[in-house]
């Protein structure tokens, strides 16, 4: 266990235990990242997705945007329809060249069954990389409905799945190609409702281009373009661009619900914007290293291996993420935007049913993993006039019981008490 509680305002340490020991943050390290990449990129930073036209080919760019949905790209298919004044479009080049070819990254792995916070990175990506599967039942014996949305071509089904009682529900996603299969296997009760999960993709650009592609379709009445990878020539006119959120905006996933996907996004952008290369888990490394030393951390506080947390062998000391937090709500700081997209102690995110009683004066990232409880961030008087930032990482068997979340939470009790005790 390693506790390290200071006031803000005076830098004063108020309580240390093991307060340097590098210890498995879990989802905690998603602070460093992200106030790594607000800092360097600017708050005002924002991710395009941009569609150039040359003969009968469209180019869909991606910049490593993770926010984009399926509304937006609705809005860009509806742009470039707009644009093209009837000509007619063959096919379709997904761009994705600003990240390196790799989707998946250090501890991510393409095995198992797919689910939604293992999902790839790509450049050109879409409603974080994972398709929704809806399963619902029929008459007894008959096989289940089964939705997929967004419909696209990368994306096929596989469904043996029964209604009535057996085998419980399997709803998986394999590669097969170049294709996602979306396998539903088991029996599904008559008197269920419908079950609605999230599933990854393995394509991330193939399957935004192929939604694009359909949208496109739909909407000016043509026949689906041929969707394929490659790069856009120098030569094709820009006729259509979605930009995203600010960048603290498109960081709250990751913060307020622990969004991996969104993370891992925003490190390998950092890479790619920092270094000119395209952006892979490496060059984002060294920029966050370079961060690290440059805001004075020693390097034996950081052991890095993704941007996530969603690793065995990460690790940070609760001293440098109090430090971070410090950063952060310092005045003028790019990352003071990112404290409000931290969970609310009681209220919401991830802390919606800890620290109830804490009247919103909590703001904390939590991190959980099989033998790893985190919680760091900062606790506020109630005029709002005094800090006490803190982090609490528990590493070994107890911390995937209730009661270290427990513990830390009566921690974080006790520095709301030491607030109101001394107001003056």
């Amino acid at each position: 266990m390693s506790i390290h509680v200071r006031a803000l305002e005076r830098q004063e340490v108020l309580f240390d235990r093991q307060g340097d020991t590098a210890l498995n943050p879990a989802s905690n390290h998603k602070l460093l990242t992200a106030i790594a990449a607000v800092e360097l990129l600017g708050n005002e930073y924002r991710f395009a997705t941009r569609v150039r036209w040359e003969g009968s080919t469209l180019y869909l760019i991606g910049e490593g945007d993770p926010s984009l949905q399926l509304e937006h790209l609705y809005a860009l298919a509806n742009r470039v329809g707009e644009a093209l004044h009837g000509e007619t479009v063959q096919r379709i080049v997904v761009d994705d060249g600003a990240f390196s070819p790799e989707f998946f990254g250090p501890g991510f792995s393409s095995a198992g069954e797919g689910h939604s916070y293992t999902a790839p990175s790509g450049a050109l990506s879409l409603h974080f990389n994972t398709v929704e599967v809806r399963v619902s039942p029929t008459r007894t014996g008959e096989r289940v409905i089964v939705g997929l949305y967004p419909p696209c071509d990368h994306v096929h089904l596989e469904n043996t799945a029964k209604t009535g009682n057996g085998m419980p529900l399997s709803i998986e996603s394999r590669a097969r190609g170049d294709h996602t299969h979306v396998i539903v296997r088991g029996t599904l009760p008559h008197s269920s409702d419908t079950v609605v999960v999230r599933r990854r993709v393995f394509d991330p650009g193939l399957y935004t281009g192929t939604v694009f592609a359909e949208l496109l379709a739909n909407l000016t009445g043509s026949d689906i373009p041929h969707v394929v990878r490659g790069r856009t020539p120098d030569t094709a006119q820009a006729i259509a661009n979605h930009e995203s959120a600010p960048l603290p905006e498109v960081l709250a996933p990751a913060l307020k619900f622990s969004n991996n996907f969104t993370t891992e996004q925003v490190l390998r952008t950092l890479g790619w914007r920092t270094s000119g290369l395209a952006g892979s888990w490496s060059n984002g490394r060294a920029a966050l290293e370079r961060f690290w030393a440059a805001i004075g951390e020693p390097a034996e506080a950081l052991s890095f291996e993704n941007g996530s947390g969603f690793s065995r062998s990460g690790r940070l000391t609760t001293h440098a993420l109090v430090d971070l937090v410090a950063l952060a709500q310092q005045d003028g700081a790019p990352s003071a935007e990112l404290l409000a997209m931290l969970p609310t102690g009681g209220r919401d995110g991830t802390l919606v049913g800890r620290l109830r009683g804490s009247d919103g004066r909590v703001r904390a990232k939590t991190g959980t993993l099989a033998g790893v409880a985190a919680l760091t961030g900062i606790a506020a008087a109630r005029d709002g006039t005094k800090r006490i930032g803190f982090s609490v990482l528990v590493n070994g068997p107890a911390s995937a019981t209730p009661k270290a979340r427990r513990l830390q939470d009566a921690i974080v009790s006790i520095v709301l008490e030491h607030l109101d005790r001394n107001r003056s």
